[in-house]
């Protein structure tokens, strides 16, 4: 919320006086009852952490179990749906599986739970302008629908469960991008802009 403080100054010149009109917009103090924004997760928050922790549970099934059986058969999975690919079993997509999804996915939660941010990811944040795991969210989300587009081209059988992980992937981007949780990670200079911004609006006259 914002006052408008119409001022107005009385400016004596040689013998003649001028009036200049000042409206300065200041934000008002929280009250009470109020919490400052960056104190308060964002209702969005809840369901992409929810999301994101539906991935990690899914990197580290199907991470672990093409990690341990390559062929995929454990999963249901033929080395045949390789053939257009660049690897000729299943073992390096279960390493990407179990990295970027399973581990991943549980390190980002933990970054937008708490904005816990280490000393080399502070230099990140500031440069970015955005928590480092609000900017990881977006990309592991694009990554994810990118790698599901990947799939609809290479693999012979298409799945019920790939259209579900794209519709994933775009609903993680645009929870992503609500201006709730681009306020909420903004940081540095971007945040003093989204969270404030503040302005003065000047009207002279004479």
């Amino acid at each position: 919320r914002r006052k408008a403080m119409l001022q107005d100054l009385a400016i004596l010149t040689g013998g003649q006086v001028s009036t200049v009109k000042v409206d300065t917009y200041l934000p008002l103090a929280p009250s009470a009852n109020e919490r400052l924004p960056s104190s308060r997760r964002p209702r969005l928050l809840w369901p992409l952490l929810g999301l994101l922790g539906v991935l990690s549970f899914g990197g580290f099934i199907g991470g672990l179990s093409f990690v341990r059986d390559r062929t995929g058969a454990e999963l249901g999975a033929n080395l045949t749906w390789l053939q257009k690919t660049p690897v000729e079993d299943f073992f390096l997509p279960g390493l990407f599986l179990l990295g970027v999804y399973g581990i991943g996915s549980l390190l980002l939660m933990a970054g937008l739970a708490w904005r816990w941010s280490p000393g080399p990811f502070r230099r990140l944040d500031a440069g970015l302008g955005h928590h480092w795991s609000w900017i990881g969210a977006i990309g592991q989300a694009v990554v994810l629908v990118v790698w599901i587009l990947f799939e609809f081209v290479v693999l012979p059988d298409q799945m019920l469960l790939q259209p579900i992980l794209s519709g994933v992937g775009a609903v993680m981007i645009a929870l992503s991008l609500s201006p709730s949780l681009r306020r909420f990670y903004a940081t540095g200079a971007t945040a003093d802009v989204m969270r404030r911004g503040e302005f003065i609006d000047l009207d002279i006259g004479t």
